[in-house]
């Protein structure tokens, strides 16, 4: 028995160690100035693509309009910097076409006027293939957002719109932006449709690889109205997920995995840890079964008839729960029926309302709210669900009426993506669910209490903070705003460097001065854990930069035009709905740091805060028009 827990232990931390330390890298490419036919997005797909990539570990040769001349030295420089067992990833937005069966992506300079000059002035998805297979990797993960219409078809004679099926070297996963002959998008915003959706996917790191494509075609046929369905070929053994798995995801958790390292045990405690570690598993009954037979065969008739007894008092039990449940459902049936000759059941709202459809877009603050809101709506008889997509998907998908709710608009700085709608009225503004969020630099409790609570500050101490500041990943927000600083010597901080991480990373790089009482200055944010983990002083007087009052926002919930009077019930509870920002991080902090499931972390704060989320519940009731009370909505959760 204790052989197989260490088993298992080692499996896990094996698996964990070897994603975490796998050599990774990334080919990416984003044509846009085509002399044929200009595209406005691929440059900025590749970039916003390589900075996530980046961000999660790959080394990255980003490429941007990529020519003739470039593509052989970009192959072999590619192919230099991947090794045997590591994982290779290649993503490519721009032109496609296929021509007799075979996909091709021109150079932003080819000259085309026949089909017989696109071999020599693109570079062949058979190429990159090749490459792939040659290098022996364990893992090859495509990414092809390049079904553009071809701007070259009217001198071809053998041309076929979008591209076609692709042979691929074995471990190998291709995600086309459209399935094949289909026609992808170029997009309305920064990014193509398709990047934009995946881009907000990578978000979820812990995500198995098959799951996060699964995300990216439902975001993208829900933005299309179904015009464009991303399409996946290829086949990988094993869980590749952006940041570590969850050990719920891998198989080495799962029920089938310890069943079939206990299936064929004569022991019965072996069999017995699988029925302790899964009750109610797959294999439960059989198992279950193999220890009164093994119990049975080895003369131990005491313990088998105990076990036997024990099982029929279980059955008992279970049959007089479900005649208990029948009675009180026949009863409240019963009641309602008498209710109803006398006046009918005050329903609140139409059943339309009970189905109800949020929008996350992939930030771990509005995945926390998100979980709660739902939990609650599910413990007083609606039917809530949750929609991945990109901020603007979100709000093309609300003008459709395809999302009923989204709370994770973050002002001012989502006043761009909000405005077209809020003007048109498609989108409205309901209320703030959360004030006085933060977002600029911070230091330690105790580097504060030593003189630095000012940007001013930082400089007369270079030293003591070895000329750095801390951020997240390139390309971020507030990364862009310390460079800038840094480039106009503001604060006279003109000498010191910012290093980019993870957020993870960041997070990490930090604890470890904290822990030694060494003096370190980060980018912060509130709501985030980091406000529970560290003690932790926001600087005064970078309003020039990252905005008054500690770069202050206020985060409204939105609906849908006319969400609120259709559905007055669920529009009470959003309206009421306040969180404050330790609320926020705690429950960020379960999904982050303890690995909990959002409605999981959602159902623990709820158990323990009645005291916040009880007042949300003023002129709420369920679905069916009874009242709601603290105590139902635990209840209605199966939490004591």
């Amino acid at each position: 028995m204790n052989f197989l827990r260490c088993l298992l232990l080692m499996l896990v931390c094996f698996s964990s160690y070897a994603q975490q330390n796998e050599t990774r890298v990334a080919l990416v490419i984003g044509n846009s100035t085509y002399r044929a036919a200009p595209l406005k997005n691929p440059a900025n797909d590749s970039r916003d693509v390589a900075a996530k990539l980046r961000s999660l570990g790959f080394t990255v040769i980003e490429r941007s309009n990529l020519t003739v001349k470039q593509i052989g030295g970009t192959l072999r420089e590619f192919r230099s910097k991947l090794t045997p067992g590591s994982v290779a990833l290649v993503f490519y937005a721009g032109h496609g076409l296929q021509i007799k069966g075979e996909n091709y992506l021109p150079a932003v300079d080819a000259d085309i006027s026949s089909e017989e000059d696109v071999p020599t002035q693109s570079l062949a998805t058979k190429q990159i293939m090749d490459v792939l297979g040659d290098a022996k990797t364990r893992l090859n993960l495509v990414f092809l957002d390049a079904c553009r219409d071809n701007p070259y078809a009217r001198g071809f004679r053998s041309a076929s719109r979008g591209l076609s099926k692709e042979s691929a070297p074995s471990g190998t996963l291709i995600s086309f932006a459209t399935r094949p002959g289909g026609v992808a998008s170029d997009g309305d915003g920064r990014n193509g449709l398709y990047t934009s959706v995946l881009l907000q996917a990578m978000n979820s790191t812990n995500l198995p690889i098959e799951q996060l494509l699964k995300k990216v075609v439902s975001g993208v046929k829900l933005a299309s109205n179904s015009q464009q369905e991303p399409w996946m070929e290829g086949s990988i053994e094993g869980d590749f997920c952006f940041g570590p798995c969850n050990a719920v995801q891998t198989a080495v958790s799962d029920d089938r995995a310890l069943w079939e390292t206990v299936k064929d045990s004569k022991d019965v405690a072996d069999l017995r840890a699988y029925v302790n570690k899964f009750p109610n598993g797959l294999f439960a009954e059989v198992a279950a079964n193999k220890i009164r037979a093994i119990q049975a065969a080895s003369g131990d008739q005491e313990s088998a008839a105990r076990a036997e007894q024990e099982r029929r008092q279980r059955d008992a039990a279970e049959a007089a729960a479900r005649k208990a449940q029948e009675d009180r459902l026949a009863a409240e049936r019963d009641k309602a029926k008498t209710e109803k000759k006398v006046n009918f059941i005050s329903q609140t709202e139409p059943a339309s309302c009970q189905a109800v459809r949020f929008a996350d877009v992939g930030w771990t603050d509005i995945t926390a709210t998100t979980a709660v809101v739902s939990e609650i709506l599910k413990a007083i008889g609606y039917k809530p669900s949750a929609q991945v997509l990109s901020v603007p998907v979100t709000y093309r998908s609300m003008k459709d009426k395809k999302i009923d709710v989204f709370l994770g608009n973050w002002m001012p700085s989502m006043e761009g993506d909000i405005k077209p709608y809020a003007a048109d009225g498609s989108v409205e503004t309901i209320g703030a669910n959360l004030e006085g969020a933060k977002y600029t630099l911070a230091v330690p409790d105790y580097v504060a209490e030593a003189g630095v609570k000012t940007f001013a500050d930082i400089a007369k101490n270079a030293d003591k903070f070895q000329r750095k500041i801390y951020g997240i990943e390139p390309g971020n927000e507030g990364n862009q705003l310390v460079l800038d600083i840094i480039k106009k010597n503001a604060f006279d901080l003109g000498g010191f460097k910012l290093v980019e991480s993870s957020e993870a990373g960041m997070m990490s790089r930090v604890s470890r001065p904290i822990s030694a009482g060494e003096w370190v200055v980060f980018l912060g944010w509130a709501p985030h854990p980091m406000n529970i983990k560290f003690k932790m002083v926001y600087l005064a007087g970078g309003d020039d930069f990252f905005g008054p009052n500690y770069g202050g926002a206020t985060v409204y919930t939105n609906t849908r035009r006319g969400y609120s009077a259709e559905c007055p019930n669920v529009g009470t509870l959003l309206k009421n709905t306040k969180f404050t920002l330790d609320a926020e991080s705690e429950v960020m902090l379960s999904i982050l740091d303890r690995k909990m499931r959002p409605s999981a972390a959602a159902q623990s704060w709820l158990k323990t805060n009645a005291s916040i989320w009880g007042k949300w519940l003023a002129g709420v009731k369920t679905f069916d028009g009874k009242d709601v009370s603290e105590a139902m909505v635990l209840k209605g959760l199966g939490l004591p």
